[in-house]
């Protein structure tokens, strides 16, 4: 029997790090997405995983990591963000357009590609990594803020869509 898959975007020695590695312990193959994958070569060593290079943000950078994926989808995680700092009066509008596609825009390519996937196999998990950012802005933060209010926005839609279809 072929191990479940698990992809984690975004992949870093955080959050996304520590979730492969459980994900590994727990019987699953993994796959790690990220911009810079030379960052990934312990962690994939350690998780015996695949590595895709991949921007998140690019419709068909995001297509193309998910028709190269090899075995059966369970589980995508999506773990990236971008934080463009500073007043709203002074911040550079390709700079904030940059952060909110990354978080909000990948999200939703993300999502939809598990989706389609995972409907077709008739279950799996997709998870967005979350920030307070997501409930309550603060100070000279709005790119986050607004990417991430829209990543949560899509995770419960996704839900409510999905959950009843095993997803």
């Amino acid at each position: 029997m072929t191990e479940p898959l698990a992809l984690i975007v975004g992949a870093g020695d955080g959050l996304s790090a520590s979730l492969a590695r459980l994900l590994h312990n727990q019987g699953y193959s993994i796959a790690l997405a990220a911009r810079n994958i030379e960052k990934l070569a312990d962690l994939a060593a350690d998780t015996d995983a695949q590595t895709h290079r991949c921007d998140a943000a690019s419709p068909d950078e995001v297509a193309s990591l998910f028709a190269a994926l090899d075995g059966p989808l369970r589980v995508v995680i999506y773990n990236p963000s971008a934080r463009v700092r500073g007043p709203i009066t002074e911040l550079e509008p390709e700079a904030g357009q940059a952060a909110t596609d990354l978080t909000a825009l990948g999200s939703f390519l993300a999502g939809q590609h598990a989706a389609r996937v995972m409907l077709a196999a008739g279950e799996g998990t997709i998870l967005f990594t979350g920030a307070s950012a997501g409930v309550k802005g603060f100070p000279q933060s709005a790119t986050f803020a607004m990417g991430k209010f829209a990543q949560r926005g899509l995770a419960e839609s996704m839900a409510r869509e999905l959950h009843p279809q095993n997803i």
